[in-house]
């Protein structure tokens, strides 16, 4: 008697910058919605923007430029003036912010330890908010509020919808991959 079995394949297509674009909306809800700790997660919010933007332009990159192995290893920036130049997309007003972003970025990625320091002089009545409030690095003050995070996701998403554009994909920047499978029922000849 013969045992029946399936053969079952499946394929998938990871949008990388589609993950983490969503990862990064995903985090800048969680801090809209719950104000403990939101700082972290408005910080995770923007570094999840500049990683995907940076894979979207990896996505790109070898879509218009057939050596894009050769300039691998340039900035994002770099990478993205050179998408532009080959598409012909101009980089409106947000390319100051997507700068920002990188900047923002490197400082987080290649942190070092600094002590900051500030004096003044001030009312003995606002001794106790003074010290309530710390000195802070300037990446610091770009997570207090969700501002720096809402703004690079709608300059990144303005560009990257410009080079979508240019491409010809309709499905916009951000589509996520594709997922297939397929099931075929094969017969086992070998009884047990």
């Amino acid at each position: 008697m013969s045992k029946r079995s399936v053969k079952a394949s499946r394929e998938r297509t990871i949008h990388t910058h589609a993950e983490l674009w969503h990862a990064s909306n995903v985090v800048l809800k969680s801090g809209e919605e719950i104000a403990k700790g939101s700082a972290w997660q408005f910080l995770a919010s923007a570094i999840f923007t500049a990683f995907a933007f940076e894979a979207y332009l990896n996505h790109v990159g070898p879509q218009v430029y057939e050596r894009w192995a050769d300039v691998d290893r340039l900035s994002p920036i770099a990478k993205l003036d050179l998408i532009c130049h080959f598409l012909k997309v101009k980089q409106g007003s947000e390319i100051s912010t997507i700068k920002e972003l990188f900047n923002f970025r490197n400082k987080i990625a290649h942190g070092r330890t600094q002590t900051i320091r500030d004096e003044k002089v001030i009312r003995p009545e606002d001794v106790d908010p003074h010290f309530s409030d710390i000195p802070r690095d300037g990446w610091e003050n770009l997570i207090k509020d969700k501002k720096f995070a809402v703004r690079v996701r709608k300059h990144v998403e303005i560009l990257a919808n410009r080079i979508s554009m240019a491409i010809g994909d309709q499905r916009g920047p951000f589509a996520y991959g594709l997922s297939t499978g397929m099931a075929s029922l094969i017969d086992d000849l070998h009884t047990g």
